[in-house]
């Protein structure tokens, strides 16, 4: 539930940000789709890189704990 709203408030915020620009509302849900994909695309990068920087990490302790 939690979830659904999170996604209603982004889009709802990006279909807003994307309707005030010069050729109006014409082109927002377009607009406002590519803004959604791009700010979904760099969270998961940005979660991906933590993932990565955790999981080396563990390694990383767990090798030199071995030796």
């Amino acid at each position: 539930m939690i979830g659904l709203i999170v996604v209603a408030v982004v889009f709802t915020a990006a279909l807003a940000h994307a309707g005030a620009s010069e050729s109006g509302w014409h082109f927002a849900p377009l607009r406002a789709t590519r803004l959604v994909v791009m700010w979904s695309f760099k969270l998961v990068v940005a979660l991906v890189a933590l993932t990565l920087a955790l999981v080396l990490g563990v390694a990383s302790s767990a090798l030199r704990s071995s030796f």
